[in-house]
């Protein structure tokens, strides 16, 4: 038998025993147990490693038996049993005890192995003849013969001596199977059972007298199988045995298919083959037997049993399921039983290798649920009957002293000297001192009877056990049955009826039994008892199946109506004369209060006393029949019902019931469960009360109240004891000195329930007692106990203490301090305490001995896992206002507000911080939140305000605002370097500065000189003194004089005033009119100069008040119209931009207050004070109802953050409401500075918005006292205002005014429009007064030339731009300086150090210390310049040698060849070398054209497309020197300049732009200007405007036809596409369409488009969005590459979304979707499918934004949008969700989540791709916080290495938009596109098509 076969078939037998504190046990312990060995095996339960014990039993009978009681009882413990679930467990040793078939001797020539061996295993078999009792065969054997049809029967000695041979057959073998050597005998099962039932008739012989049947014996029960048919094989199982003798049964969700016939499996090849030849006829009910235990044992091994079954599941989809053997692995299934209650199911295949299968595929997965599969053994219970020991082999042993243990029993009987007797094998203490002793040989059983016995002083009596007979058999009634289970509806005769009609005989009484729906029915005739139980069981009555019981014969009366004087002795003498009641033979009479019991001898007494009359003491007794089974029954004649008296219960706890009487609560309870059985208790008025009375509140009136007045009494102390049971008593003993500090922690007591808990003192006793229910009982006593524990440990810890001190780091006392490592040191030394001292950086620890040590160690463990961050320029100032007490407090109170914890300390002579926390995340916040909290903000002072930092006025003001922040702020002045330092904190940040902007504004006196031409300072200073003197008599307030001479108006005031007087003398300006007149007469000229003709013109002036002046020259004066001054107050649009959309965007110079707009925007700080700037201007003219408005919006709601706004009321100012709009405070752009003001802004329209206005101004934010650089918050509202209008079209803003009084912010706004947005108007901004400011002397006008083209080097485009090299947009910016690197040396490179920041001159002396050799380049940043890279390097003065020149070479390739490396495209080069190095300027202009051709021709295929030529205009002689080598290159290179390009003169690849977007030359006139609009469009919109038609409409329309097999794709006119293979137009429509060289009014060559041209879409660049063009279109329009990757201005093209949706799909091809983008992008989404699963798919929207579509996480209608920029959905994005998404109910909701925003304006794919690979990786997205500067080189990474993986995280805070959702609505129509009026549900399409029709 295989190991795992020997093992299951000893599993059924084995049980697992838990010992408790019991640490060996042996088989002789569990002998009477039938225990046959016992083995030692670990407790996986047991967290310490335990063991348990494995018993092996003699029989299942035996296992079964000890799961019935429960456990094992040894040594006065109970033991806990289990069933085995591990066959690993059984050790190998019990091999033997596994019953294996003998096999018989080969027959075969030559034997075999087993040659010579009678019977093989014989001596294994016979080595358990003592376990199993089995009587064995003898080695040999006769035939034994019977005659013909009658069975054989064999003798006593016969089996007691063994079986015959051949009782032991191979297995599957029978009768004619046996050897013919061992002779021919019937099968061994029927000998078996005849022998059993040979046994059976002797012992009822021996008995009774009679055979089993006959009369005098009771019949026989049946014989049990032969212990042999315990093999797997043959044994059924009493489930299969159930099933079979039940074929009807309807089992719950059991399902059985048809059986084909069984076929005999093949006979084991163990056994070899049976005899085919012998003759002797087979047992064929053996031979199916064997058979049908085969079928069984198979249907056993292919069993399973499923579990976790998900809800819903159908019976049907369980079976497919596992009958598919592709999914599951199972096979066809034979049965099936399911059970939905318990989500479990048995499955029986019908072949027992689907079990491997099926196991073999684990885990499963059914309905997206994973289920549990485990193999299914069924119980098998085998009717064996246990052998039992011999009982003369049983010592009985009495008189035991009840103080003898039994192991003192045990040892005396092992001492042979004392006892006589030997090892004992099993000794079972039966009752108190009596015990049953079984010993190992029998033989000292006799020597231990003979002798006299004593143990501890006492004599015991020993003999042999005598078992007790077996109990008489119970005669019943053969007419009488006993009925239970009876509905209440069933009447009498209806019971009677019933009862005729299924035995066919009449009953002839019925009598009902005390219980209810029981009776007891006397028929006429005897009953066919079996025949009326399976009718009852098959039918029911009034829906109620009785339940038919056999009516024992009973031997008793009940005798009522006695008289209260007769006694029990009085009846007991009259019923035992037979003269006086007519019988005889009373065994026992029982007397009770009404009534008694009289019990006789003989049965047939009771008719014969019942059918007398009697009467006792003068009263007629009522006798009647006693029916057990029946109960007493009533009478309603016994006379008045007489009510129990009350009763008193004394054996109650006292504990118990003083907790009783003092708790209402439970005296309710109590109350109630007595009611139930009419009792009413009594409660004492005393709490020490010790008995209890219940009162009896049963009535005549209650229902049966005789019946339960019997029982009452037992029913109250029934009930009254179930409650006092679910009470606890439990007492707690305290030392005397420790009881007053118990009852003191008494009061900390905590009690959950005080009703169910009382707490007692015995203070006499000192004791104290937890009396209530037990749950509440067991968690108070347990806080007793442990206060009661503590107090005493508390008394020993007193003498026992110690103190430890250990110094450390300041921080590190702080931090445990801040972690408060004081609790959890006390988690787990609860007796140590610790204390910080700060001042002496040392803690103290103090506790027991044993203790302080290992706390000591914990503590040094904790301090370990410190980690630190450091902040480096952090100034010394700041170090030292941060140690302030005040800012101290606040730092820490900012802290403590986030749960964030922070130790910080300064490093000595650096300025850095240097923070420490627990772990790298918290390091970094409180890093944060530092840097946040204090800020050292500088204030440059104007050298016009110099003065007032040393004046008395400021240091009051500067006192007055620090004595304001309550030592929250700091003012530095510093005039040598002409600037104020704030230091404090964030709350006073902007305050702050609009305090000492108000100063300044308000002292700060400015002189100002108009210089006005000559003609107009005559006409004033005649005129118009008066006017000039009375503007400064109106200016005075402000500090403000106005004189006038002859040179110009000198204006002195503040810039108020200023504003203020040049307002007014520009009105007076205003109405000078100034005409020119040409006098052509001969002479005029001299007459006029004469003294005569000067003479007449004076008295012409001073007449006619009027200046004539007298040229001789033409002159034309360029500002001849007069207007306002850049710097007045009034009205003046420098810029203005109409959206497609129709909405206003205009740029004025123009008071805010003086707009006639809905809302006006102010610039607050985050308290809403209004005190300085524009906020106080606002407040003084609107009212103070306005700031009393924002104060208790502050008070309610708290302070505002930057980027949050408030709308207010507009108080008497002239708009409807004023949004107050937080903006940040420049910080250099380290803390997203851009990030809130945009969302200021973006805020601002949306509160305009929701409030439905349609007018909004914007001033500045953010450029005064906020310090942001003017250009870039200018840039930065543009730009938010620009994508407002694109996310919300239907916004109800329609006109947004950028405005503000200083001219230089205004031409910010235009500056940014200009860049920014299309369609800019640009009106002049020269137009001035008649003066020019001195502060701003305008230079000479020179005539703008028309510049020259650029100057093409294979792919490479050269241009000479004449600018700032710092302004310059482009990738690297080439500078030069000198060796050792200190950028401040020469004036390009000063230049760049001024406009880069320092950060520039930082990274220099970090990363080339030593500096640089001459022609070497130093690579660094940009710094705050617009490019990525600066190349710097250093040129040697000139020399004849060459040595310069080959430098200059070296360095110029150098630098283009790191632009090339880094997949750049544009530099921008100065005239290196042509100032102080002393340069030939012709000689560097030629040398580095040349350089640039040789590079563009060694490198053809470079990314390097725009190389400039950046000089400075003032130097004349360079700027002519490079025009005039432009010119020549341009001349001679073949297509250099804009003349002279041929585009079809090379290969397309490298001559023309990539792409349909082409550039036409610039007008000759503009040598800076973008390209008219016109030029820009797509070539498609080109043909059509000129030819008023579609050729490739036209074409492709033909192609979409269905018999058309080319390929189409229909073009978005509004996208761009780049150079890639999608479709092609074949060579005959390239010819049609271009037939001529020239296309026609498009100025393109026909060499641009090639017969074979090829698109792809791309995402749009970035000047398609609204930005400036770049120089070179080449640049823009380069064929997308991986190179797009390394630089963060270019955009991800489709090739890279493409590619990364292919990695996923090609990872995780599960998830759907994933199409490509040309595919996705077209115009109306007819690319995309319905996606009816889990998708993913990038899209691109608007031609210029990548974003990501997703239902992965949300349900199958939904969709979540995953978009880095824009909360609004546009066109294109719905359009593409309703081509992807199903609908529920024709709509669809869309989730655009919280999300990281994007840094810049082309990180849109970054983002996208990030969650492509977030999600296909199973995170959210909108979880997920990247490192936005580490993006694309891992994005590389991934796409070099084809892999998907996460990208990484963000150490630092990221910036998050907000969650929104909308909700689609599908056309109902034709289901393809969103429904644009909600009314109709259709889209524009199909409401067009609707009206045709309609």
């Amino acid at each position: 038998m295989a190991g795992r076969d020997w093992k299951e078939s000893l599993s059924p037998r084995c049980l697992y025993v838990y010992g408790g504190d019991v640490q060996t046990l042996s088989a002789e312990d569990l002998a009477s147990y039938g225990g046959v060995d016992v083995a030692t095996v670990p407790d996986p339960a047991d967290e310490k490693g335990g063991n348990r014990f494995l018993v092996l039993f003699r029989t299942e009978a035996d296992v079964q038996r000890c799961l019935e009681t429960h456990g094992i009882t040894y040594k006065g413990t109970t033991l806990k049993v289990e069933n085995t679930n591990n066959t690993c467990d059984i050790p190998q040793k019990w091999e033997d005890f596994a019953i294996k078939p003998l096999q018989y001797p080969s027959t075969e020539p030559g034997g075999g192995e087993n040659e010579g061996n009678t019977y093989v295993n014989m001596s294994r078999f016979q080595e358990q003849r003592d376990v199993y009792n089995i009587p064995l065969p003898p080695m040999q054997g006769q035939a034994m013969q019977a005659p013909p049809g009658q069975p054989v029967l064999f003798p006593p000695q016969f089996f007691m001596g063994g079986l015959p041979p051949n009782m032991y057959p191979p297995q599957g073998t029978t009768g004619q199977d046996a050897p013919t050597e061992a002779g021919n005998f019937p099968d061994p099962q029927q000998v078996w059972m005849q022998q059993m039932q040979f046994l059976q008739h002797m012992q009822y012989l021996q008995q009774f007298g009679a055979m089993p049947g006959m009369a005098g014996a009771p019949a026989a029960p049946p014989v049990a199988p032969p212990p042999y048919c315990s093999f797997e094989e043959e044994t059924p199982t009493k489930q299969n045995l159930a099933e079979d003798n039940q074929p009807n049964m309807n089992k719950k969700g059991k399902h059985r298919k048809n059986r084909e016939p069984a076929i005999p499996s093949a006979p084991d090849p163990e056994f070899g083959e049976p005899n085919q030849e012998s003759s002797e006829p087979v047992d064929s009910s053996a031979q199916q037997e064997n058979t049908e235990a085969k079928q069984r044992e198979n249907a056993a091994t292919a069993m399973i049993k499923v579990t976790n079954i998900p809800p819903n599941t159908s019976q049907d989809a369980l079976e497919f399921f596992f009958e598919n053997r592709r999914r599951s692995g199972g096979g066809p299934i034979e049965e099936l039983e399911y059970d939905p209650d318990t989500k479990s199911a048995v499955i029986t295949f019908e072949d027992p290798e689907a079990v491997k299968r099926v196991m073999g595929k684990l885990p499963l997965l059914f309905n997206e649920v994973q289920i549990g599969v485990e193999k299914f053994q069924p119980v098998v219970e085998v009717g064996m009957e246990e052998s039992q020991e011999d009982s003369e082999m049983i010592l009985e042993v009495r008189g035991v002293s009840p103080s003898t243990s039994e192991d003192t029993v045990m040892m005396y009987f092992e001492n042979t000297r004392r006892s006589g007797g030997g090892d004992v094998k099993t000794m079972i203490k039966v009752e108190d001192g009596v015990f049953h002793i079984i010993f190992e040989e029998e033989q000292v059983v006799d020597t231990v009877i003979r002798k006299k016995h004593k143990i501890d002083g006492k004599a015991i009596e020993v003999c042999r056990y005598v078992r007790p007979p077996p109990p008489k058999p119970v005669p019943t009634y053969s007419n009488r049955v006993f009925i239970k289970n009876i509905s209440e509806k069933t009447t009498k005769d209806g019971l009677e009826n019933f009862l005729e009609a299924k035995t066919n005989i009449l009953p002839v009484g019925i009598e009902y039994g005390e219980l209810e729906g029981t009776a007891l029915v006397t028929f006429e005739e005897d009953v066919d008892f079996e025949k009326l139980q399976l009718a009852c069981q098959k039918r029911s009555l009034d829906k109620s199946y009785l339940e038919v019981a056999r009516v024992p014969v009973t031997n008793c009366v009940i005798v009522k109506n006695i008289s209260e004087n007769t006694s029990q002795d009085t009846l007991e003498f009259y019923f035992d004369n037979e003269r006086r009641s007519g019988v005889t033979g009373v065994l026992d009479v029982k007397k009770f209060d009404d009534f008694c019991l009289v019990y006789f001898e003989e049965p047939e007494a009771v008719d014969t006393v019942c059918n007398r009359s009697h009467k006792v003491d003068g009263q007629v007794l009522d006798v009647k029949v006693y029916h057990e089974c029946l109960g007493q029954v009533e009478s309603d004649d016994d006379g008045p019902f007489k009510s129990p008296a009350s009763l008193e219960i004394s054996d109650i706890d006292a504990k118990k019931l003083q907790f009783l009487i003092k708790s209402p609560p439970n005296q309710q309870a109590v109350d109630k469960q007595l009611e139930a059985v009419y009792g009413k208790p009594v409660w004492p008025k005393k709490s020490k009360s010790s008995a209890l009375t219940i009162d009896c509140t049963l009535t005549p009136e209650t229902k049966d109240c005789r019946k339960i007045a019997r029982t009452w009494e037992a029913k109250i102390k029934e009930n009254l004891n179930r409650f006092m049971d679910l009470l606890l008593v439990e007492k707690h003993t305290a030392l005397q000195e420790a009881f007053p500090l118990v009852i003191n922690e008494l009061k900390s007591l905590t009690i959950s329930n005080p009703d169910a808990v009382a707490v007692v003192l015995e203070k006499s006793n000192h004791e104290i007692y937890v009396t209530g229910h037990k749950q509440g009982v067991t968690e108070v006593s347990k806080q007793v106990a442990d206060i009661i524990k503590r107090v005493d440990e508390e008394l020993d810890r007193k003498k026992q203490q110690m103190q430890e001190e250990k110094q450390l780091k300041r921080y590190q006392v702080l931090i445990l301090q801040f972690c408060k490592f004081e609790q959890e040191l006390q988690k787990t030394f609860k007796d140590v305490s610790l204390k910080c001292d700060v001042s002496k950086n040392c803690v103290k620890f103090e506790g027991l001995s044993g203790e302080v040590t290992p706390a000591i160690v914990q503590m040094y463990e904790f301090i370990s896992k410190i980690v630190k961050t450091e902040v480096r320029q952090f100034s010394k100032l700041l170090q030292t206002f941060l140690q302030n007490q005040p800012v101290y407090k606040y730092v820490n109170n900012r802290l403590r507000e986030r749960n964030v914890i922070g130790v910080w300390e300064f490093s000595k002579g650096e300025e850095t911080l240097t923070v420490f926390s627990m772990s790298d995340q918290e390091a970094v916040k409180a890093a944060h939140l530092i840097k946040e909290s204090v800020k050292e903000s500088p204030v440059v002072v104007k050298n016009e305000a110099r003065p007032l930092l040393t004046s008395e006025e400021w240091q009051s003001k500067a006192k007055e605002i620090e004595q304001q922040g309550e030592g929250l702020i700091k003012i530095i002045s510093e005039a040598d370097k002409s600037r104020i330092i704030i230091l404090c904190t964030d709350k006073w940040e902007g305050l702050s500065r609009e305090f000492i902007e108000d100063f300044l504004t308000a002292n700060t006196i400015y002189e100002e000189i108009l210089n006005l031409e000559t003609g107009m300072m005559r006409y004033l200073q005649m005129n118009c003194v008066d006017a000039i003197t009375n503007v400064g008599t109106e200016i005075q307030n402000e500090k403000g004089s106005v004189t006038i001479n002859n040179t110009g108006i000198i204006i002195r005031a503040t810039q108020t005033g200023m504003n203020k007087a040049k307002f007014a003398i520009d009105k007076i300006l205003q109405v000078v009119k100034k005409q020119t007149h040409t006098i052509t007469k001969p002479g005029i000229g001299k007459h006029l100069d004469s003294s005569a003709g000067q003479e007449k013109l004076r008295t012409v002036e001073k007449n006619e008040k009027v200046v004539i002046d007298v040229s001789s020259e033409d002159s034309s004066d360029d500002n001849s119209g007069t207007s306002l001054s850049s710097t007045g107050v009034m009205r003046q649009e420098l810029a203005v931009c109409v959206t497609p959309m129709g909405k206003k965007i205009s740029a004025m110079v123009v008071d805010i207050l003086e707009l006639e707009v809905d809302v006006i925007v102010n610039p607050a700080n985050k308290d809403l004070k209004h005190i300085g700037g524009i906020a106080k201007f606002i407040v003084d003219k609107g009212g103070r109802a306005i700031q009393n408005e924002c104060s208790d919006y502050v008070r309610r709601n708290g302070r505002l953050m930057e980027g949050q706004v408030f709308l207010s009321g507009a108080g008497n100012l002239k708009c409807k409401g004023v949004i107050h709009a937080v903006g940040p405070v420049w910080q250099n752009g380290t803390n997203q500075e851009e990030e809130y003001l945009r969302e200021a802004v973006f805020k601002s329209l949306e509160v305009t918005s929701g409030r439905r206005f349609t007018s909004i101004a914007f001033p500045a934010l953010c450029t005064g006292v906020f310090g942001y650089p003017t250009d870039e918050a200018t840039r930065v509202i543009v730009v938010a205002v620009r994508d407002y209008f694109k996310e919300n079209s239907g916004s109800a803003v329609e006109a947004v005014y950028l405005c503000d009084v200083k001219a230089e912010n205004v031409h910010g706004f235009v500056n940014g429009m200009k860049r920014e947005l299309k369609n800019v108007t640009v009106k002049s901004s020269d137009q001035t007064s008649e003066w020019k400011s001195s502060r701003a002397p305008v230079p000479a006008a020179r005539k703008i030339q028309k510049p020259a083209a650029p100057i093409s080097a294979g792919n490479i485009t050269i241009s000479v731009v004449k600018a700032q090299i710092a302004k310059e947009r482009v990738d690297v910016i080439v500078n030069t300086t000198s060796k050792d690197l200190k950028l401040g040396n020469g004036a390009v490179s000063a230049s760049l150090l001024k406009a880069g920041g320092n950060i520039l001159q930082q990274e220099c002396d970090q990363n080339y210390p030593n500096g640089i050799q001459h022609g070497e380049i130093a690579v660094t940043s940009g710094g705050n310049l617009s490019c990525q890279f600066i190349c710097h390097g250093s040129l040697p003065g000139w020399d004849q040698k060459g040595v310069a020149l080959r430098l200059l070479r070296t360095f110029v390739e150098k630098c283009l060849n790191h632009v090339h490396k880094n997949r750049l495209s544009s530099v921008a080069f100065p005239a290196l070398g042509t100032g102080n190095l002393g340069y030939p300027r012709e000689t560097v202009a030629k040398e580095m054209f040349s350089i640039v051709h040789n590079f563009g021709s060694n490198n053809p295929s470079t990314s390097v497309n725009d190389v400039r030529f950046v000089l400075y205009d003032r130097d004349v002689d360079t700027v002519r020197a490079f025009e005039k080598e432009e010119r020549k290159q341009g001349g001679a290179g073949g297509g250099g300049g804009r003349q002279g390009r041929n585009f079809g003169g090379r290969d397309q690849s490298s001559a023309t732009p990539r792409g349909l977007m082409l550039q036409e030359p610039y007008s000759s006139d503009e040598k800076d200007e973008s390209p008219a609009e016109d030029d820009l469009l797509p070539l498609q919109q080109r043909i059509e405007q000129r030819w008023g038609f579609s050729p490739f409409q036209q074409r492709l329309e033909e192609r979409k036809r269905p018999d058309s097999k080319e390929a189409f794709l229909e073009l978005d006119p509004y996208n761009q596409y780049s150079a890639q293979p999608t479709f092609h137009l074949p060579n005959a429509e390239a010819k049609d369409i271009f037939e001529s060289k020239q296309i026609p009014g498009t100025g393109f060559q026909r060499g641009m488009i090639t017969p074979h041209h090829q698109y792809r879409r791309s995402e749009s660049l970035p000047f398609m969005a609204g930005g400036k063009p770049p120089r070179s279109v080449q640049k823009s329009f380069s064929s997308p590459r991986m190179d797009k990757l390394t630089s963060s201005s270019n955009w991800l093209d489709d090739r890279v979304m493409d590619h990364a949706m292919k990695i996923v799909k090609r990872d995780f091809p599960h998830i759907q979707g994933l199409q490509e983008t040309c595919v996705a992008s077209v115009f109306g989404q007819h690319g995309l499918r319905k996606q009816p699963g889990k998708f993913l798919q990038i899209v691109n929207t608007k031609g210029n934004h990548w974003i990501l579509l997703s239902n992965i996480g949300w349900d199958h209608h939904h969709v979540r949008v995953f978009d880095s920029c824009y909360r609004k959905l546009n066109p294109d994005t719905r359009n593409c969700i309703v081509a992807m998404v199903p609908t529920s109910n024709n709509s669809i909701r869309v989730l655009m989540p919280t999300y990281q925003r994007q840094e810049n304006q082309s990180d849109c794919g970054l983002f996208a791709v990030a969650a492509l690979f977030a999600l296909a990786r199973g995170q959210d997205p909108a979880k997920c916080y990247w490192d936005s500067n580490g993006m694309r080189p891992f994005l590389h990474q991934c796409l070099q290495s084809e892999s998907c993986q996460l990208f990484p995280n963000s150490r630092t805070r990221v910036k998050q938009l907000r969650s929104k959702e909308y909700e689609i609505n599908v056309c109902t129509k034709c289901c393809n596109f969103p429904s644009d009026n909600p009314a109709s549900g259709l889209c524009t399409e199909c409401q067009r098509s609707w009206g045709i029709l309609y």
